[in-house]
């Protein structure tokens, strides 16, 4: 058992150091501070963070550029020019898709949180072995963002610089309130006794909705008319008219709402091009066998799996399985939704996957599902014939008919 006396004494060590040896870090040492780094809690175990690693020296020339003074002036970008100097640079972001997926607007604060406590985590470790440390969130965030190339969903949070202290380097432990000063018993301090509780907003009960069967028979007809198009008429489609259908997507019910769900629109005629090029017909997964009609379709959606979402929460079986159901009940959503415009789908699964992810500059994470291509129908195949449900249906074991009759 840890001593807690040696873990508050390496607490009171995490201290901004501004002052580095031009020493390397160790061989290995920077996967035990990143191991460290993610044994932090996060909320729902959604673990939305990133860690961009940099030692190049124009890079590193660059993130100063991007630091601000301690007062975060505007325009004093460039202020903490020590940093160039730290053997190692991290810089911490938090993916906002992760964060937000299952908590709405407020996971993007949980996710920073998780990142704090993330990088308190590698400080922490990192002083184990004597290495300082400085986190600096004095940024311009854009600017920032910029050097670093992040998306516009990912949050920077700051730059962590990390290495062994100059011999000059002030290693003073900050003043700190003491427990007396910042420790509240039952309630605030200075709230006067009687003080009012918040109001409590009454409820509010929606109206009545509309007759359960009249939902139920309007779905019913509209599965009903769902088919397969592959022929579409020379008819552009209205503007917007992918909103709907990603709304759509949106609704879909996902493993711990983690909505592990991306969709690249294809506008782009080399773009489709080179997707048309990835399909195969058949059995043959090999090239020369494309399914040329998608070419002619108005609108081409391709839907994509991000495996990192669900993986977070579930593991490697939430990447392997659980992420590819969630994006096929949103596939089925899409499609119900376009049918009810009158629009005519076809769900293109016959693909090689890394000629997709060229195509679609996918990143590592995402992985490409299917095509959905979109326009007017230009056919009206008859439908299928589908099993009775009384074939397909058990009670209680396999061997066990649950109907008798067809129902």
């Amino acid at each position: 058992m840890t001593d807690p006396g040696d873990l508050l004494h390496l607490m009171q060590g995490i201290v901004n150091v501004r002052r580095f040896r031009p020493d390397p870090l160790p061989e290995g040492l920077l996967e035990e501070l990143l191991t460290a780094f993610a044994q932090a809690p996060s909320m729902a175990n959604t673990q939305s963070w990133e860690v961009i690693h940099v030692t190049d020296p124009a890079v590193k020339s660059a993130l100063v550029q991007a630091t601000l003074d301690p007062i975060l002036t505007p325009g004093s970008n460039g202020a903490q020019g020590w940093l160039a100097d730290a053997p190692l640079i991290l810089a911490p972001v938090m993916e906002g898709k992760r964060a937000r997926a299952r908590f709405g607007p407020r996971g993007a604060v949980f996710g920073q949180q998780d990142v704090a406590m993330a990088v308190q985590n590698l400080r922490l470790a990192a002083w184990a072995h004597g290495v300082a440390s400085a986190w600096v969130r004095e940024v311009d965030d854009e600017a920032l963002r910029a050097v670093l190339g992040l998306p516009w969903y990912v949050e920077p949070a700051g730059l962590l610089a990390l290495g062994y202290p100059a011999d000059d380097a002030i290693l003073e432990t900050p003043p700190k309130l003491s427990p007396e000063e910042f420790l509240h018993r039952e309630r605030w301090a200075d709230a006067p006794a009687d003080a009012p509780e918040r109001p409590v907003q009454p409820a509010k009960h929606p109206p009545a909705g509309p007759d359960p069967s009249d939902d139920l028979a309007l779905v019913m007809d509209i599965l009903a008319r769902r088919r397969s198009i592959r022929a579409f008429r020379d008819r552009p489609l209205p503007d917007d008219w992918m909103v709907p259908l990603l709304r759509a997507a949106t609704l879909a019910p996902t493993s711990g709402n983690m909505q592990a769900w991306e969709f690249v629109v294809v506008e782009d005629p080399d773009v489709r091009e080179q997707l048309v090029a990835a399909t195969f017909s058949g059995y043959h997964a090999g090239p020369g066998n494309p399914q040329r009609w998608i070419s002619h379709a108005p609108g081409l959606i391709a839907l994509c799996v991000d495996t990192k979402r669900t993986g977070a929460r579930y593991g490697q079986e939430g990447k392997r399985y659980w992420a590819l159901v969630d994006v096929a009940i949103a596939a089925e959503n899409m499609v119900i939704a376009a049918t009810a415009m009158g629009l005519g789908t076809c769900l293109v699964g016959g693909l090689r996957p890394d000629e997709v992810v060229r195509a679609l500059g996918l990143p590592g994470h995402v992985r490409p599902f299917a095509l959905l291509a979109v326009g007017y129908p230009a056919e009206n195949p008859p439908p299928r014939p589908r099993l009775p449900i009384v074939d397909i249906t058990h009670r209680d074991r396999y061997d066990r008919p649950y109907f008798t009759e067809e129902v």
